[in-house]
């Protein structure tokens, strides 16, 4: 356990200098990945899908985008427990140039995501129950539910939807 942080976090701290030391980097967040560290996992799977938490492409690491490898990485983190993992897969899979794009298992991974206490995701899962409240009238109660627990997680655009949904309830 001590170990694999030990590693973590010296590929942190190589990752953050401005000469390129992706190999490095990427060697020590696998060892420690393969020792069971969620956090590895998960900036091994950001590496390789060449993204930021928020789906934003960087151009950090060396080597071009492998999505195959970034949601291996990224599934293990979810399993370990890591809900951004699970909303970064989301984010994979709504990504046009990823060849196996699909928007059902996008939502499969946001919802986990969301289960798990993540702010982002929740909010995006009151967007979705919001945006389609018309063919179903329990959505908006699940609207007003995920964005209740988004707010309670301090995303602020979820506080300011309640504050919308009930000013337009009067």
């Amino acid at each position: 356990e001590s170990s694999t942080r030990l590693l973590l976090r010296c590929g942190q701290l190589l990752a953050g200098e401005k000469n390129d030391n992706s190999e490095e980097v990427q060697t020590l967040w696998e060892l420690a990945a393969r020792n069971k560290n969620a956090e590895a996992a998960f900036l091994l799977g950001l590496r390789y899908a060449r993204m930021d938490e928020k789906g934003q492409r960087t151009e950090t690491g060396g080597g071009s985008t492998s999505f195959k490898k970034a949601i291996r990485w990224l599934t293990q983190a979810g399993e370990l427990g890591l809900a951004k993992a699970w909303y970064a897969l989301s984010l994979i899979y709504q990504k046009a140039e990823f060849s196996q794009r699909n928007i059902h298992i996008s939502h499969h991974y946001l919802e986990k995501a969301a289960n798990l206490g993540h702010a982002c995701a929740q909010y995006e899962r009151g967007m979705q129950a919001w945006r389609s409240r018309r063919e179903n009238e329990a959505n908006d109660i699940q609207a007003v539910y995920w964005f209740q627990k988004a707010t309670g997680n301090g995303k602020a655009e979820a506080a300011l939807m309640l504050h919308k949904i009930a000013r337009s309830a009067r």
